[in-house]
């Protein structure tokens, strides 16, 4: 509240336990659409509504895609399959200090280690 003649701003926040003058109420419930029929920007003519709705179609087409669904599935799957092989090549050769980095896409290394987890 405004206090000794002094006069608050509008845009000045309400401080703790201020309740806001009758001027600002009248403002705020001024700015509220409180009829319970109310609808904004709505008018009774049909051939505006249809007029509306044309173009609201006109906006509505089918999406064309460059790439089909089955194409990017298949893509992602040959991507993941080369990201495996990538990941096996570096990580046997330069990380596992492999003799040749290329061994790792040996099928019978791959025989060897699956024959020593089994115990065999």
């Amino acid at each position: 509240m405004a206090q000794d003649g002094q006069t608050k701003k509008a845009d000045e926040p309400l401080q703790p336990g201020e309740e806001p003058s009758d001027v600002e109420t009248e403002q705020a419930v001024g700015r509220l659409d409180v009829s319970p029929n109310a609808t904004p920007n709505k008018t009774d003519d049909p051939t505006e509504e249809r007029e509306d709705r044309h173009a609201a179609d006109l906006y509505k087409h089918e999406r064309i895609r460059l790439f089909p669904i089955w194409l990017r599935l298949i893509v992602v799957i040959v991507l993941a399959g080369a990201c495996l092989l990538c990941g096996l090549v570096i990580g046997y050769g330069v990380i596992g200090e492999g003799e040749n980095m290329w061994d790792a896409l040996d099928p019978d290394l791959w025989y060897r280690i699956i024959a020593n987890i089994q115990g065999d």
